[in-house]
């Protein structure tokens, strides 16, 4: 039994507030969780939809910490504030362990880390990078820790962290879990002609403006989601909006939209990725994907 600290990062630019439901680090640990562990979410005063979440996982315990406004913010103080608490928590509940996506926890329990992003010297970050000192000393200290992509485990080792407490896994998906969010839902999709872009237009790394000149060049309609409220309506005139609850969005990725997806998973992974591959969605990809057999969670990740 665990308590798991997730990094959030999905926020909506107009409230500042997180968006629990849209957030890929959660959807990772609502689907390796096991029976018993409980999991820390932001303050309900910070987020949009923390009582819908629990409305969809009734058998979860989920306990409320302060996060900062930003992930990086979180990555900087985070365990300054909320040590105390984790360790009272995981004490309360009788764990056997913390997990932990946020660098640097230095309390009493054993620890596990799970970074699904680490410095990359080929795409500086510097909200990233400058923690890499950090998740070396993290790693060393973990029980074990791991990562999306064994690039990272290159890196990490390069700067000084122990190989073998480093495990490559890429398994996010459990069955069964998505279909808890897919109870109900009105709508039907039809993807003919269309690009569908679930992503945040913010984040480079999806490379809207490729996508979006090439549906120009080639007229198809361009379906986007903006989760986190960042669309520049101006700049960006010929796009359909689309907002999905959690139920609409599985039942989207079951209809099998086309999807250009940019970024390298052999680079950075991302479970919202796994999504698609889980839904067999018709992803468009120059790179390398994984399989279904790889996303799929097939026993307990963090296990003493």
């Amino acid at each position: 039994m665990n308590l798991i600290i997730p990094m959030y990062s999905m926020r909506s630019y107009k409230t500042g507030k997180y968006s629990l439901l849209k957030d890929g680090n959660l959807q990772l640990h609502l689907n390796r969780h096991q029976k018993g562990d409980v999991i820390v979410i932001p303050h309900s005063l910070q987020c949009e939809d923390s009582e819908e979440l629990q409305e969809y996982f009734p058998d979860i315990i989920f306990e409320e910490l302060c996060y900062q406004e930003n992930a990086y913010k979180s990555r900087k103080t985070f365990w300054e504030y909320n040590t105390f608490m984790v360790d009272s928590l995981a004490n309360f509940y009788n764990c056997d362990a913390v997990v932990s996506d946020i660098t640097g926890y230095k309390g009493t329990f054993p620890v596990f880390f799970n970074f699904n992003i680490t410095k990359d010297p080929k795409h500086p970050r510097e909200y990233i990078d400058e923690f890499i000192q950090e998740d070396v000393d993290s790693v060393n200290r973990s029980i074990y820790t791991t990562v999306l992509n064994k690039c990272q485990k290159d890196v990490l080792v390069s700067h000084g962290a122990l190989s073998d407490k480093i495990i490559v896994t890429q398994e996010v998906i459990t069955p069964g879990v998505p279909e808890k969010f897919m109870q109900q839902s009105c709508m039907d999709f039809d993807w003919k002609n269309t690009i569908f872009f679930p992503f945040r237009i913010s984040d480079k790394c999806y490379d809207f403006d490729y996508v979006y000149n090439l549906c120009k060049r080639y007229e198809l309609k361009l379906v986007i989601t903006d989760p986190n409220d960042s669309w520049d309506k101006e700049k960006y005139p010929e796009c359909e909006l689309l907002k999905l609850n959690k139920s609409e969005y599985y039942h989207a990725l079951k209809a099998r939209p086309n999807i250009i997806y940019e970024e390298n998973p052999e680079k950075v992974f991302h479970p919202g990725l796994a999504e698609f591959i889980y839904f067999k969605c018709n992803v468009q990809c120059i790179y390398a994907l994984p399989y279904y057999e790889d996303i799929i969670v097939k026993g307990p990740i963090w296990e003493i």
